[in-house]
């Protein structure tokens, strides 16, 4: 791993760090990387950490010169990590990010125009601040009922709920603005396969007291690949064991610090992956 091709030196820290992980990256990634482009947030205050992961060509030249050529729109770094993995990939730009808070975009993914400076403005050191998610379904563009979607039109109108309340919020990394200081020495879990987001929004829970909202206008657009023929289900057999060994590392965490957690929300952990094996398809 090494922070290798272009490098920028960024003095000043930043406010925000944007981390996105990415393997073999397709045409998407540079949706992705434009709506970062169109971020009403003035450029000097948040960086771009592109960690490609896995594969290196001919990704890695290829974003090389996205980089080169978006130089003055965007403060952007590509690092590269032979180990492939979406949750090493983090924790590399967790490493290597300068900004007081950390949002975490999937490659695939894209945002509204005000969504940084949205988030930015309820920043708090003891809260995490989720928006607005919609979820698209690939290929038809259509808009998709998702359960953090359900969430946000439920309660946007309280501002500002308790970790408990908002569980719903922390079952996904991206969409949300983590404080740095609240992170800590915490990292994803690069064992598992399923649940290391949750895995790691809970345990940075410890540090936090709330959840807040941000306005409908800030949102996160999730890209459901669910029919791509590359995006096969996991199997009832490994979706149970990986349940139970999600369960088992929250149980350990809770175990260590019961003080610091809030034991309704860890019991809503241990319910929801209970409820997930009950599903038709988990991707």
């Amino acid at each position: 791993m090494g922070n290798v091709g272009i490098k920028q030196t960024l003095m000043d820290k930043k406010r925000i760090s944007v981390v996105i992980p990415t393997y073999k990256p397709g045409a998407y990634i540079w949706e992705c990387l434009d709506s970062l482009g169109r971020q009403t947030l003035s450029k000097e205050e948040f960086e771009v950490i592109i960690v490609l992961n896995g594969e290196k060509e001919p990704y890695f030249s290829q974003i090389e010169d996205y980089v080169r050529q978006h130089e003055g729109e965007l403060n952007m770094r590509l690092l590269y990590s032979e180990k492939s993995g979406v949750s090493n990939a983090r924790n590399i730009g967790i490493e290597e990010a300068k900004g007081e808070y950390l949002t975490f975009v999937d490659d695939d993914d894209w945002m509204s125009e005000s969504y940084l400076a949205d988030m930015l403005k309820l920043a708090d050191k003891k809260s995490f601040v989720a928006t607005n998610i919609f979820s698209i379904e690939e290929g038809t563009g259509q808009q998709l009922d998702f359960y953090i979607t359900d969430a946000y039109q439920r309660m946007a109108n309280e501002g500002i709920l308790s970790i408990f309340k908002g569980r719903s919020f922390t079952s996904a990394v991206w969409g949300k603005l983590v404080p740095r200081e609240a992170v800590g020495n915490i990292r994803f879990p690069i064992d598992f396969k399923l649940g290391e987001d949750s895995i790691f929004m809970f345990e940075v829970s410890k540090n936090l007291d709330s959840i807040r909202l941000t306005p409908p206008e800030a949102v996160y657009y999730y890209r459901d690949q669910g029919k791509s023929a590359t995006h096969k289900p996991f199997s009832y057999s490994f979706r149970v064991k990986q349940a139970l060994r999600v369960m088992a590392r929250f149980t350990s965490l809770y175990l260590k610090s019961p003080l610091s957690y809030n034991f309704p929300y860890f019991l809503s952990r241990i319910i929801a992956q209970l409820l997930k094996l009950t599903y038709k398809t988990y991707h």
